[in-house]
């Protein structure tokens, strides 16, 4: 009985020696991690990366809604362009009533085949208001601007899509392009996409897409007016300058015809008035029409866009 009480004492005296001694160890450790400056290792959480989906959407929509607004700021354009031609429609007016103008009708109509007046006319509506050349250079401008626009929105779009992929190189290669290369894989891979669609559109902005586009609008334009059976109606061949001969020819047989109208009517004003409205409906029908078929290009533009974006994502 002694001899099993005093391995007891001995078992338990050692145990205790034990968990001493340990606890003595763990603070001595703590101690020495502290001194050395040693801080313990936390977990680090890994992002993983967004889908293609998440990167692009928000970028395609900026693009989008961008592009949209291009449209109404580039139409400004026209307006500047009639409201500058309809300052001067009084001076032509003036001009084109006056005895030269007459003696020049009266000519043509005494003469078969001869057409001095109408000549006359166009050179005075090309002097006060606009030659057709002169149109036809303000739509070109515009729709070089409008193109070029689109360009540097996109252009923009893929500089921030690089910046926020910039934390995922390994998964997104785009995030290692400079500017000239991520411009240059872009356009490859939309050129690709469009032909495997069967779009046609440009990337570049060359002088034959420029005139391409033009031709389009101004064409529907002068077809639409010269079937509208306005004071316009002169057919689709013609140009508007045709348009203000055909009403100053009315209003001056009007006037030769009637020896009072100058007791009771204004010719110069009447025909001022009647100018100012069939360009304000040229501007808008341009308007119209232009605003028509970029919505359309920006729609099949934002198509190929948006495929184009994923397929550079996706590589």
């Amino acid at each position: 009985m002694y001899c099993e009480k005093i391995i007891a004492i001995t078992v338990a005296v050692f145990v205790a020696s034990c968990v001493v001694l340990g606890i003595a160890i763990s603070r001595i450790a703590t101690n020495h991690v502290a001194e050395s400056g040693i801080k313990s290792v936390v977990p680090v959480e890994v992002t993983a990366p967004p889908s293609p989906e998440e990167l692009a959407t928000p970028h395609l929509q900026n693009a989008d809604e961008a592009c949209e607004a291009l449209i109404a700021s580039h139409e400004k354009s026209i307006d500047q362009f009639f409201t500058a031609a309809k300052a001067n429609t009084r001076p032509f007016a003036k001009t084109t009533l006056g005895w030269r103008s007459k003696w020049l009708l009266i000519k043509d109509k005494l003469s078969r085949g001869s057409n001095k007046h109408e000549i006359f006319l166009r050179d005075q509506f090309a002097k006060h208001l606009f030659a057709q050349s002169d149109l036809e250079k303000m739509m070109t401008q515009l729709t070089r601007s409008f193109l070029n626009h689109v360009n540097s929105i996109e252009s923009q779009m893929l500089v921030d899509l690089r910046s926020d992929v910039a934390e995922f190189s390994a998964t997104y290669p785009m995030a290692n392009f400079d500017d000239e290369k991520l411009q240059a894989v872009f356009s490859d891979i939309y050129s690709q996409v469009a032909q495997t669609v069967g779009k046609k559109l440009p990337t570049e902005i060359s002088g034959e897409v420029v005139r391409f586009i033009v031709a389009e609008v101004l064409t529907h334009v002068a077809i639409k007016l010269g079937v509208s059976g306005g004071i316009l109606s002169i057919g689709a061949g013609s140009s508007i300058a045709t348009a203000g001969a055909g009403l100053v020819a009315g209003i001056i047989v009007d006037q030769i015809v009637s020896l009072v109208w100058n007791w009771v009517a204004d010719p110069e004003g009447k025909l001022s008035k009647e100018l100012n409205k069939q360009l304000d409906q040229l501007a808008a029908s341009l308007k119209a029409d232009l605003r028509s078929y970029l919505s359309s290009f920006l729609k099949q533009r934002s198509e190929l866009r948006s495929q184009t974006l994923m397929t550079l994502l996706e590589q």
